[in-house]
């Protein structure tokens, strides 16, 4: 195909003149061209150029078992060829679904028994969001709108994901309507989540009870530990 032939520097052009990557400074992006991986294997990454790279970022934070596994190319194939997708609304699933469904309920913490799957871990911080908020409606308590995050802490990078976070330099992302951000009220705090050394209590509970909804941490998370510098 014509479309393999192309130059690193081909590709680069393509990307910049169509392509919109997340968080990323466009001007200094199509000066210095985007790194084009071509493929992978194990740990390791290929650029266009034939350089071998390290990945020590597992693509996103998600690529757990390595590349180029056969076994799971296989796995895949064959579920392509026999049911590629199909959604779970309209009280409808999948074999593979609900089996994935038993699997984890098996290996979670014996009250974890119930998985909703989504695409993203942004998708899966909104859909939070909206079943936390109508489960306190349900319990006849909607004032509990409030929901307790770090500062610096990472929940996606959807509107509601962000208003989660904690992150200085995204609070005019989270204040976008009258202060209010779409998930409820949002607290951050520096030492919330041990005593302060100042004050030595936890600021992050002294809001009132009847308003917490729920207090959101992403234990093992790469990007929690990321800061903008």
């Amino acid at each position: 195909m014509a479309i393999l032939n192309r130059t690193t520097k081909q590709w680069q052009e393509i990307d910049s003149a169509h392509q919109l990557h997340p968080f990323t400074d466009f001007k200094s992006l199509a000066e210095e061209g985007s790194i084009i991986i071509s493929k992978a294997n194990g740990v390791h990454l290929t650029n266009s150029d034939g350089k071998q790279l390290l990945d020590a970022m597992s693509g996103l934070w998600c690529v757990n078992i390595g590349y180029g596994r056969k076994s799971m190319a296989e796995v895949a194939y064959e579920q392509m060829q026999e049911l590629p997708y199909y959604n779970s609304f309209f009280k409808t699933t999948t074999v593979p679904s609900i089996e994935l469904a038993r699997q984890l309920a098996e290996i979670t913490p014996k009250d974890l028994n119930y998985a909703f799957f989504s695409s993203s871990g942004s998708e899966a911080n909104d859909t939070v969001v909206r079943m936390v908020k109508r489960y306190w409606d349900l319990k006849n308590q909607p004032s509990k709108k409030t929901f307790i995050s770090r500062e610096y802490a990472y929940h996606g990078s959807t509107m509601i994901g962000v208003s989660l976070g904690g992150m200085r330099w995204r609070i005019s992302l989270r204040c976008y309507h009258r202060g209010s951000p779409p998930s409820g009220r949002s607290l951050a705090y520096r030492h919330e989540c041990w005593p302060c050394e100042e004050q030595q209590h936890y600021p992050c509970y002294q809001h009132p009870q009847e308003q917490s909804t729920t207090s959101l941490q992403s234990l093992k998370e790469g990007e929690q530990s990321i800061q903008p510098s």
